[in-house]
């Protein structure tokens, strides 16, 4: 099973190109860093079979909060299933002008 840790190396890059401009002061950069915790917490437990509800409770979190975090990493794992399809599909077609 892949970990959300493992995924976060381009997740944290995704972020710094999309998320966190260099602009961005001390305190928005620490939230943003609260936020990515909190995420990877949900990712964590919901990919340990727990509901919203328990996560909620868990965490002490809002439910609001957790669901727009599930969103945020399906709509992630999402991008990167597309963008993995694209990759192979360029592969595959290289590896087809290659046998002829």
């Amino acid at each position: 099973m892949l970990s959300y840790k493992i995924d976060n190396n381009l997740l944290g890059q995704w972020q710094k190109e999309m998320y966190l401009p260099r602009f961005l002061s001390a305190p928005a950069k620490k939230k943003q860093k609260q936020i990515d915790w909190r995420r990877e917490k949900v990712f964590d437990l919901t990919s340990q079979g727990y509901s919203q509800a328990e996560i909620s409770k868990i965490l002490d979190i809002p439910k609001a909060n957790i669901s727009r975090d599930i969103s945020f990493l399906k709509k992630l794992s999402q991008e990167f299933v597309f963008d993995l399809a694209k990759d192979l599909g360029f592969y595959y077609k290289g590896c087809i002008y290659t046998m002829d």
